[in-house]
């Protein structure tokens, strides 16, 4: 082109509208659509630059609106069927929902891709509930204006920009919308964008205005491109070697048309080992003939330019099959990771597979070298913002990143997911802030925490200070990232995040546990919500379930491991085990457990075990021990822990050999059949002041009968010859301190005095008048006694449980508190002004509520004792659960057929009778006592009521029953008709009704009554392992003993409020964290607490998270099947193109470099130019040094790596 020609190009960029004819049923008639005019295919750039400058303009933050993914359309000339579209469009619409993406076609009616990605424009941008940054670029002529040719066009209505070309022929749009892409793909540097262009026309566009964004070139942003291929003419060829030769990565749908079968067919063959350019060239051309290509031989050379450049080392086509299109993102994803190998395109692919939850990426990313806390900000980003991607964040956190929180992610997390659940629950109702905070202080954190503890029933520092704090010299626990993640996630209200973040914890167990019942506490809170509530409960239930699950799990193959959870104490929790965050939880499935009763009954009894006998019981035994003090030497001894006898120091041989910095033992062991140095071990022993065993100094003819102990341990470090066997011994009894402060005795002792309290105050109200005054008194102070009892382990117990889970206690409390006080004021004071205040003129009252409290002292002595019973705990659960569903159902539904039946039944039989409080009551009572009794003598007429009878009435209103005397009944039918429906409803259904339900309930609660009363049971023992060792009266002799424990530090054992469990062992958290000797553990490595055990639970869960979510999809045969089907092609392949004749054999020649080892590969002549295809040829890589070349060459040598050879 000569200098007149390039000045006469029209390089004009036109901001416009254009009209546009829409085809289309539903969609049809002419569009106004936004358009960009340019004056020829050369104004591509500037096109580029006017976009990418107003995307600058109007975006809030850097790189706001770029793309992460174009993707190219091609489909001329091809007709797909509906079926194939909606699959393409389902495929694509994966696409759209992540967003950051750009789709270009040709917008013509009649291409089928287009067509389908207007449809998926038109489904799916609507129901996205949050920002996208979608656009369908259409590039084509200015032939596609309704008033031009009047091509018909897809629906533009949303998210649609034209790019318009003048001067351009038919048969070149497909080449310049190809142009376009590159262009597109390739934006201007950043230093450039903003800056005003002479050749756009329009003045008034806000890139005309916008001032330069200066940003370092490394900075600049450039857009992923990818094509997808659909085409069958020899126009669509022609664009698709433009792609190729641009190295853009591109999909063939391979059964879209005859054209793509071809491909894929050629791809097969260009792999095979029969391959021959020739016959290649030949086939193709025959193939290209039967599906009715109109230029065969250029066809043939397009094709040929494709495969030679598209399957070199870094292979750029791939083909994709109708039945794979599902998957047509993820290879798109995949495709894009091979042709691009810089870190700035590994990050934008991440963050694109995010947004479409596809991880296959994962497993060709070095995850160390990319994932910075930028990049984990917008995973965690994009994942909260949509529910369904979770798999992504689960294929992150099994690769174990170091993850670092910090407040600015944790509010960028907020804004991008829906924060009504957050600002109108969580911030105003439950924290009493008015709006969203603006940075998360040290002063929002700390309301946090508060917050966290009350929903969490009294867990401290759930949040810790030092994971958020921006001071890197802090020591930052790297599970405290989850843990914070997941805490949040759950107040943004994302369930599924949680339950991942949950699996993948440090001690899953355990924060399955907190985070349900935080989530119970929330759904308590948005009770108004109701579809929040109903969400939260499940993820409740979800968490808790897949905890007891798990100890399940374990429990059915070790039981041991599972029992050893339980007792293992946990960090971040004060040193409380799983079983009493269980507990603290309400946790009733995991107190239920066969391993967690196991716990209980351990803690119940302690070290304590009863001597086997025949003669009286073991509780009996026990009581009596109690009682005398003196049995104990004889029917109580210690268990033996054998924890404690086990030698969790005593290190392998194999330990021993690893470990550097012990010292070795002075003497070795000695085999029995050792001849060496025998003699010499029994002196050293002598010598170093050990006794030897009787049996090492018996005489023997030869050395070999010295017979020494062969587990010989270093004990104290490394002095002791020998270690002793743990010996059979004497059982030991308790001491006192150890035998008054396990639970069972406690029990035992505490219900025996209750029981001799209960006498004693029924005796006191038996006797009559004012009774004894000095045996009230006596009765007084013991019930404060006890009052004083329940309200300490009240208080203890309310430093895990919060008082609205203990309501019976509290109950409990408020009624003795309220006995002792009316017994003092009205009892003891006797006639007084507080008497005569309350109209009390005799003893009488406080002796009813003497008698009233006596009833429920011993009711409140069954429900609260008769747990630990195995038969009678379970039926006292049963009794209360119907009583409670059943029968208080039952009274309502009996109360408003009495009360009815009682105004029908006055109103028919005492037509005359005046209504007042008397008559009602004594209505109401004969209703009532209905139910237990069938008395109808007071409906009979009496001899008064015959002697008051007159007859019919002579009035309209009065005397309407016949009677003078208003009280006897009518005897009409009426009266009995109404008597009766109340009889037979009353004995007939509603009795029957009543059993029914006590039938049923009986049998749907077994599970639930089991899991309540071994949950009561946990409590009982639970609160006496809190309660003083000396029951009421003598529990002020606890109090004065344990000041004198403060003062003299005596007596500790007995006066502890916290005996320990004993198999929970708290030295362990100073502890190696393996358990064998025979593992050594590297000292250099850094060991963290438990930290075996924790893996072993993590990938538990890990697994059961994977099996709970994992889509319920049967792929099994399908990869069989199609490598079956590709097999089968290529054999009817292999017919057609071995009619050829046979390739010969070419002779391998290597010719070396001069001066270098460096062999190449002499090609022959006939196949060194470009357009033959040699599949196999790989040459070694060799680049000439730039300073072999002339000067006037070397400065455009490009030096050439091994990745851009």
């Amino acid at each position: 082109m000569d200098d007149s020609e390039t000045s006469v190009t029209d390089l004009s960029v036109s901001p416009e509208s254009a009209a546009v004819a829409v085809g289309g049923g539903g969609v049809g008639g002419v569009q106004i659509c936004p358009a960009i005019m340019l004056g020829s295919s050369q104004a591509l750039p500037g096109a580029a630059k006017h976009i990418y400058s107003r995307l600058a303009a109007n975006a809030a933050e850097v790189d706001e609106g770029m793309p992460s993914l174009i993707v190219s359309l091609v489909s001329n000339g091809n007709q797909l069927s509906e079926k194939y579209l909606s699959r393409f469009q389902s495929a694509i619409s994966v696409l759209i929902s992540g967003g950051g993406l750009w789709l270009i076609s040709s917008g013509e009616h009649h291409d089928p891709l287009a067509r389908s990605a207007s449809s998926a424009l038109r489904a799916v941008l609507p129901q996205i509930e949050r920002d996208v940054e979608v656009l369908h670029v259409i590039v084509n002529s200015m032939a596609v204006r309704a008033r031009e040719e009047g091509r018909l066009m897809v629906d533009a209505s949303l998210n649609t920009l034209l790019i318009l070309s003048r001067n351009i022929e038919a048969s070149e749009e497909s080449t310049f919308r190809a142009n376009a892409v590159v262009r597109l793909a390739h934006p201007p540097p950043a230093l450039l964008i903003g800056v005003p262009s002479e050749n756009i026309t329009s003045g008034t566009t806000p890139s005309g205005n916008a001032p330069p964004i200066l940003l370092s070139p490394s900075n600049d942003r450039r857009p992923l491109p990818a094509v997808v291929f659909a085409g069958a003419s020899l126009a669509a060829l022609q664009e698709l070697l433009v792609y190729v030769e641009n190295g853009f990565p591109i999909i063939v749908l391979e059964d879209s048309c005859e054209l793509c079968v071809v491909l894929h067919s050629a791809y097969l063959l260009y792999r095979s080992p029969q391959f021959d350019h020739s016959k290649f060239v030949a086939w193709l051309e025959e193939q290209l003939d039967a599906v009715s290509i109109e230029n065969v031989a250029e066809a043939s050379k397009i094709i040929v330019g494709i495969f030679a450049t598209a399957f070199g080392d870094t292979q750029l086509i791939e083909f994709l099959d109708s039945d794979e299109m599902p998957s047509l993102a993820a290879r798109i994803i995949e495709l894009c990771f091979q042709c691009h190998s810089g870190s700035t395109e590994a990050r934008e692919l991440l963050q694109l597979s995010a947004h479409i939850n596809e991880p296959s990426i994962l497993n060709e990313v070095d995850l160390d070298d990319l994932l910075d806390d930028e990049l984990m900000t917008a995973i965690l980003c994009e994942t909260v913002a949509v529910a369904d991607r979770v798999a992504f964040l689960a294929a992150i956190l099994e690769r174990r990143p170091q993850i670092t929180v910090n407040s600015e992610m944790l509010l960028k997390m907020a804004r991008n997911s829906d924060q009504h659940f957050f600002t109108t629950v969580v911030l105003c109702q439950c924290m009493g802030y008015s709006s969203f905070p603006d940075e998360l202080d040290d002063k929002f954190i700390n309301d946090l925490n508060k917050l966290l503890r009350r929903l969490s029933f009294g867990v401290e520092e759930l949040i810790p200070p030092t994971a958020l704090s921006c001071d890197f010299m802090q020591n930052r626990d790297p599970a405290d990232a989850i843990r914070v993640l997941a805490i949040w996630c759950l107040l943004l209200h994302r369930p599924a995040i949680v339950r991942c973040l949950c699996a993948f914890s440090d001690q899953p167990v355990a924060f399955a546990l907190v985070l349900s019942r935080l989530a119970k506490s929330l759904a308590r809170e948005s009770h108004d919500w109701f579809f929040y509530e109903e969400s939260l409960l499940k993820l409740s239930d979800s968490l808790s379930n897949s905890a007891v699950s798990l100890v399940d799990k374990v429990h059915q193959t070790s039981p041991n491991k599972a029992y050893q959870l339980l007792c293992q104490p946990l960090e971040g929790f004060q040193g409380a085990t799983l079983s009493q965050l269980a507990f603290q939880f309400n946790i009733r499935g995991l107190i239920a457990h066969e391993s967690c009763q196991r716990w209980v009954h351990r803690l119940l009894y302690g070290q304590l075990q009863t001597c086997s006998s025949s003669i009286l019981p073991r509780w009996m035994k026990t009581l009596i021990a109690a009682v005398l003090v003196l049995p104990i030497r004889w029917w109580m001894c210690v268990r033996s822990n054998l924890a404690v006898h086990s030698a969790p120091d005593k290190k392998s041989p194999t330990a021993a050999l690893l470990d550097m910095g012990r010292q070795p033992k002075r003497v070795r062991a000695v085999s029995t059949y050792s001849v060496i140095s025998g003699r010499s071990d029994v002196l050293s022993a002598v010598a170093g002041g050990h006794s030897i065993p009787q049996l090492a100094l018996t005489e023997s003819a030869t050395p070999q009968s010295m017979v020494f102990p062969l587990n010989i341990e270093d004990v104290d470090g490394e002095d002791a010859v020998f270690t002793k066997k743990p010996r059979i011994s004497r059982r030991t009894p308790p001491s006192l301190c150890l035998f008054y402060s396990t639970p069972i005795v406690k029990y035992w002792l505490s219900l025996l005095f209750r029981l001799l309290h209960i006498g004693l105050l029924a005796y006191s109200i038996l006797l009559p008048g004012c009774g004894n005054l000095t045996l009230d008194a006596v009765v007084w102070m013991w019930t404060f006694i006890a009052w004083i009892e329940a309200v300490w382990v009240l208080n203890m117990r309310n430093h895990t449980t919060p008082l609205s889970l203990m309501p019976w206690r509290v109950f409990d409390c408020v009624v003795t508190l309220l006995f002792l006080v009316a017994m003092l004021l009205f009892k003891f004071v006797g006639d007084s002004p507080i008497s005569d205040f309350f109209l009390l003129s005799t003893v009488y009252p406080i002796r009813v509520l003497s008698a009233f409290f006596l009833l429920y002292w011993c009711y409140a002595t069954i429900f609260f004792y008769i747990p630990l019973s195995e038969l009678f705990g379970p039926i006292v659960v049963r009794v209360k659960l119907m009583i409670l569903r059943d029968f208080t159902n039952f009274l309502i539904l009996v109360a408003l057929v009495m009360s009815s039946s009682a105004a029908a039944i006055h109103a028919v039989l005492y037509p005359d009778r005046d209504i007042s409080l008397s008559v009602a009551r004594s209505s109401l009572s004969w209703v009532w006592l209905s139910l237990f009794t069938t008395d109808v003598s007071s409906l009979r007429e009496s001899d008064v009521c015959k002697k008051s009878f007159v007859g019919s009435a002579t009035s309209y209103c009065h005397l309407v029953g016949e009677y003078g005397n208003t009280s006897c009944p009518s005897q009409s039918a009426a009266g009995y008709l109404v008597v009766l429906e109340y009889f037979v409803l009353l004995k007939l259904i509603l009795w029957p009704v009543l059993f029914a339900f006590f039938a049923k309930t009986a049998k749907s609660v077994d599970d639930e009554a089991d899991k309540i009363w071994k949950f009561q049971m946990y409590s009982l023992v639970t609160e006496f392992s809190l309660r003083p060792p000396l029951p009421p009266p003598l529990t002020p002799l606890f109090f004065f003993c344990m000041a004198c424990c403060r003062a003299g530090g005596q007596l500790g054992g007995m006066m502890s409020s916290y005996p320990d469990h004993p198999d929970v062992d708290h030295r362990d958290r100073s502890r190696c964290t393996v358990r064998f000797g025979s593992v050594y553990r590297n000292p250099s490595v850094p060991a963290k607490k438990n930290e075996f055990v924790n893996s072993f639970w993590r990938q538990l869960m890990i697994d059961r998270w994977k099996e709970e979510t994992r889509p319920k999809h049967d792929f099994s045969g399908k990869a069989e099947v199609k490598k079956v089907q590709n097999q089968l092609r290529m054999l009817a392949l292999h017919n057609t193109y071995s009619a050829g004749e046979r390739r010969h054999r070419l002779e391998v020649d290597f010719v070396q470099y001069a001066d270098t080892d460096v062999k190449r590969l002499a090609v022959p002549p006939a196949e060194r130019p470009w357009q033959i295809l040699l599949p196999r040829y790989s040459p070694p890589f060799y680049c000439r040094p730039a300073e072999e070349f002339p000067a006037d060459t070397a400065k455009h040598v490009e030096v050439a790596t091994e990745q851009h050879a």
